[in-house]
């Protein structure tokens, strides 16, 4: 999944179209899950879990490839 992210960002960049980290989540359906009790979750909340999702998932396909580049493979 996280390659998928990478992917998405990647393609949006070579189009010239600036992605928005909501944007993919919503595309890629990928299930955001938070600790905070529904009731007290805003829209604030839920787009800052969603932007940690996010740059979580590029960051682990980022280094993965540097890795493979360094020509560690675990």
């Amino acid at each position: 999944m996280a390659f998928a992210v990478y992917e998405e960002f990647n393609l949006a960049e070579t189009a010239s179209v600036k992605l928005s980290n909501h944007k993919v989540v919503k595309k890629l359906g990928l299930i955001v899950h938070s600790k905070v009790d529904e009731k007290l979750a805003d829209m604030a909340s839920e787009r800052r879990t969603i932007s940690v999702l996010v740059t979580r998932k590029k960051k682990t396909a980022t280094s993965g490839m540097a890795n493979v580049v360094k020509g560690i493979f675990p």
